[in-house]
């Protein structure tokens, strides 16, 4: 794409990361793509817009809506998952969710941006730092084990598994999770943040 100006020039979007589907499916949206060279990575969660307001019955099929931009980017090139729900289940809330698609499109390979470059760039941000870290994180684990992730959501609770453990004993389950998803350095890192915590308390 052009670094010369701030819009996607017709067709040149080799990645159409939808946050909201309703707006992913929109006709500005997929003007920007090409069936050629475009990826989509689109959360399935319908929020109310404001057509809805002058419009109470209108209906946004989550189906319909999918095959759309199916339909409209490469073969087999387009992933759909409800990122606000599954965000609401690990973190107790849906803002996470943007961090969460972004961290499951880069470790998909579809982001011309290495993962220390897009942390950087958050901590610059300095906004809810170690939140958006983790969603990032838990997005890349979604993109590798889909399954692990949604055995949480399947609970009902994220939660509800470590919180039949006491403190000492969930630490260590989070931490072999955290080793194993990335390295021995990751689960230290947790386990000071923890120990922090416990410190202040």
């Amino acid at each position: 794409n052009s670094l010369l100006t701030p819009r996607v020039p017709e067709h040149h979007a080799d990645l159409l990361l939808g946050c909201d589907i309703i707006v992913a499916q929109s006709d500005d949206s997929l003007h920007c793509v090409d069936a050629q060279r475009s990826y989509a990575v689109v959360n399935t969660h319908t929020a109310p817009t404001a057509d809805f307001l002058q419009n109470p019955d209108l209906n946004y099929e989550q189906n319909d809506l999918c095959v759309t931009i199916r339909q409209q980017v490469r073969s087999r090139g387009a992933h759909f998952f409800d990122a606000s729900l599954i965000c609401k289940k690990l973190f107790g809330s849906t803002s996470p969710s943007n961090l969460f698609m972004l961290g499951y499109a880069l470790q998909k390979g579809l982001l011309p941006v290495s993962l220390a470059s897009i942390r950087k760039a958050i901590s610059l941000n300095n906004v809810e730092v170690e939140d958006n870290l983790r969603a990032l994180d838990w997005g890349r684990a979604h993109a590798f084990a889909p399954h692990v992730i949604q055995q949480y959501v399947d609970q009902g609770d994220a939660g509800s598994l470590p919180n039949k453990l006491g403190s000492e004993a969930r630490m260590r389950h989070f931490s072999r999770e955290l080793r194993a998803y990335q390295d021995c350095h990751y689960a230290k890192r947790y386990r000071r943040f923890i120990k922090a915590i416990r410190r202040v308390e």
